[in-house]
């Protein structure tokens, strides 16, 4: 196999079609989506998308779209990530100066859903300067 550089790749456009990439969705696993989609609709820029019913009218899926990705709260069996991390942007100190945390880190802060999943929000490479709300047992 030849070796190109990816100076080539990328001036015959072939490296283009990556750089634009992004999440296009996370899908948590609940046993009740709508409890959770009023814990994340919360958030800064958190918008109700879809909800999608199931059988006997019960909500199978919830969509919310957080600008750059959604996050699918899908009816079953809990699963989730690791954390769930969201950025800090200045504009929305407010919000998370009364998140209740477990953990706070240099760059994050740390908490719990509803169903128990680890959520933050990472100021990295920055600091995180918050004065965060009480912390949870």
């Amino acid at each position: 196999m030849k070796f190109i550089p990816f100076w080539i790749l990328n001036q015959i456009g072939c490296l283009r079609a990556f750089e634009k990439k992004k999440i296009h969705h996370i899908a948590i696993g609940t046993e009740n989506p709508e409890i959770l989609a009023a814990y994340y609709l919360k958030f800064p820029g958190a918008r109700l998308e879809r909800k999608i019913p199931g059988e006997g009218g019960k909500i199978r899926s919830i969509w919310i779209h957080f600008g750059d990705f959604r996050l699918f709260l899908e009816e079953g069996e809990r699963q989730a990530p690791r954390a769930l991390v969201f950025p800090f942007e200045e504009q929305d100190r407010q919000f998370w100066e009364s998140f209740e945390h477990f953990k706070k880190t240099d760059y994050s802060v740390y908490g719990r859903d509803p169903d128990g999943n680890t959520v933050g929000v990472s100021s990295y490479p920055e600091e995180i300067l918050l004065p965060v709300a009480a912390s949870l047992p």
